[in-house]
């Protein structure tokens, strides 16, 4: 992965990225099809929900179509994991988004997990199953769970980042399809969004944007970036994979980000001149790392190779400690 500091107070990047932080946007942006996508409902839901509970009231288009806000959007993730968690939708639907999470803050604990490491490899091999059976709706559940059973650092760090890596260990051994590693990264990827609305960050927070680049669709190692980022106390904006380098650079310097995280697992589009052109890109400020399993061989002059996951955390807490001194 790479990681880009920057220094920056400018705008956030475009709404095209999974924007992860606190929202309080009511403007009317999305229609019901990236409704749909970005919380895992169908749209049949979201007319119910509109129509029997009066729960929405979505704007219009000039064509008459749904348009929906970002926190219509935060409203919805909550509303799903709360019914999915044994909640009436009756009884929430009028809900607020402070109040759902005060909702959800409430039921904290109130799945019984033992703790520690057998706690962590029981979720695991229950996701994984649910996803080598195409069960995402189950493997929603699981992860939805679980996220209530541990402190949301440990969640992430102990939970979710474990479960990447088995997937990409899984892919890499042949026993789980392409379609397996999508289906598992988008399940975590809705669950790394919803979490990190339901344990906002200040909105002073640093911001982290985790892409891969241009020729790398796989999307583990950026979703596992983005988790310890995450576990670091950032608010990040996860621009997927395959992310062409002028998007990137334009992303990075539009949203004041402080860290840009780049996964390189498996091969991109000459990932030498990417890096390249993104450290001539960005002031000499700017600190690059690298990691993954592509970058193994790689030299790029003031690139700095992080090799683990976990050398990407302790690169997090050195820089905290940095700032706070």
């Amino acid at each position: 992965m790479v990681v880009v500091s920057l220094e920056s107070n400018a705008k956030r990047t475009s709404d095209d990225a999974l924007a992860i932080a606190p929202s309080t946007d009511n403007t009317p942006r999305y229609r019901i099809g990236a409704v749909v996508k970005l919380t895992g409902l169908t749209a049949h839901q979201l007319r119910v929900w509109e129509k029997r509970y009066g729960s929405f009231e979505p704007s219009r288009s000039a064509g008459g179509g749904r348009l929906y806000s970002h926190l219509d959007v935060d409203r919805f993730r909550l509303i799903k994991q709360l019914t999915e968690l044994g909640n009436s939708i009756g009884q929430i639907a009028q809900l607020s988004v402070p109040e759902l999470q005060g909702l959800l803050e409430k039921m904290r604990g109130s799945v019984v997990i033992e703790s520690g490491s057998a706690a962590s490899q029981q979720v695991r091999e229950q996701f994984l199953t649910a996803i080598r059976e195409m069960r995402t709706s189950d493997a929603e559940r699981i992860v939805a769970h679980s996220s209530l059973a541990f402190e949301p650092r440990a969640f992430l760090i102990d939970v979710l980042v474990p479960l990447l890596r088995s997937v990409g260990a899984l892919w890499e051994e042949g026993n789980f399809s392409i379609a397996h590693e999508h289906a598992a990264t988008e399940v975590l990827r809705s669950q790394l969004g919803f979490l990190m609305r339901t344990y906002a960050q200040p909105a002073d927070a640093p911001v982290a944007i985790v892409a891969t680049p241009a020729g790398e669709l796989h999307g583990l190692g950026a979703l596992s970036a983005a988790l310890i980022a995450a576990g670091n106390s950032h608010r990040v904006i996860y621009l997927g994979p395959n992310v062409p380098l002028k998007d990137l650079l334009n992303s990075a310097r539009s949203s004041g980000a402080s860290t840009v995280l780049i996964s390189i697992l498996c091969s991109a589009d000459d990932p030498v001149t990417y890096l390249s052109e993104l450290r001539r890109g960005l002031s000499e400020q700017v600190q690059i790392l690298m990691g993954g399993a592509a970058t193994a061989k790689l030299e790029i002059a003031g690139v700095q190779r992080l090799g683990s996951l976990e050398a990407l955390n302790d690169w997090f807490q050195r820089r905290a400690r940095s700032r706070r001194s």
